[in-house]
């Protein structure tokens, strides 16, 4: 749904955001705790690549619904 401009006149000046925008990024104490591990724990899972990570300058950053798809992804147990 667009989101109209306040002081926009024009059709051409609506914005519509887009999925890219609404991604949630976590820094490691964050994505532990979401994960409910040791920052230990995540830092060996990441350099062990079962975790996917980016660099932002030194600190390693992790998107939200990356670690959720990872989390739903093994899925144990009856289906």
């Amino acid at each position: 749904m667009p989101i109209q401009c306040l002081n926009c006149q024009k059709k051409a000046d609506l914005v519509s955001p887009s999925p890219r925008s609404l991604t949630i990024w976590m820094d490691g104490k964050e994505a532990a705790r979401f994960l409910r591990v040791s920052q230990q724990m995540l830092w060996n899972l990441t350099s062990n690549g079962k975790v996917p990570y980016y660099k932002l300058g030194r600190s390693n950053r992790y998107r939200l619904d990356e670690l959720e798809a990872l989390l739903l992804k093994n899925k144990r147990g009856p289906l």
